[in-house]
């Protein structure tokens, strides 16, 4: 019989600060109480809360400021799916990814190539110049989020409304929004 999934404390006290942040309508940029308060009102110890806000802050739910405190992050609803004790990927599996992102990206691709306006052009541009600096630096980092960037991007620009692909792109399912880190230069 399969072994069911059981959750764990920081899985369902992540789910109740999330729910919380929703419950007060709190908005990107809204200060949430302080991880002590926090801790008091799940009645958790502190470190515990603390480990929930920084997994939160992993997936842009939330922003820490060392001593401002806890705000609501931009990226609430994106969706992560993460394996932290996945050190790389099995060769076949890797191939098994990279053949769906095949199916996926030549199709938005070749829409945000039909719908495209002249900002986009500059965005896409702008992204790929980024990305070349970042390789002649030999800047693994920066390249990632670089091409990161670009790839949302190009989903934006298809008007794709996934969260995680509009994420920090000029577009968002077609309204536009400012660029922010998306065309900052590396």
């Amino acid at each position: 019989m399969a072994e069911l999934l059981r959750a764990t404390l920081s899985d369902a006290l992540t789910a109740q600060v999330v729910d919380l942040i929703h419950a007060e309508g709190l908005r990107p940029g809204d200060r949430l109480p302080s991880a002590q308060a926090l801790a008091r009102r799940f009645a958790v110890a502190t470190p515990t809360l603390r480990e929930v806000l920084r997994r939160l802050e992993a997936t842009g739910a939330v922003e820490l400021r060392h001593g401002s405190g806890v705000y609501v992050g931009g990226d609430l609803n994106r969706v992560v799916l993460p394996n932290p004790v996945a050190r790389s990927l099995p060769g076949d599996q890797l191939l098994q990814l990279l053949d769906a992102r095949l199916l996926i990206e030549p199709e938005l691709a070749g829409r945000a190539a039909t719908i495209r306006d002249s900002g986009d052009l500059d965005l896409l541009g702008g992204l790929l110049d980024r990305a070349e600096r970042c390789l002649s630096r030999a800047d693994d980092a920066a390249l990632h989020h670089a091409n990161m960037a670009f790839h949302r991007a190009v989903a934006a620009t298809a008007h794709n409304c996934s969260p995680s692909t509009a994420r920090n792109s000029r577009k968002s399912c077609g309204s536009t929004t400012t660029a922010g880190a998306t065309t900052t230069s590396t």
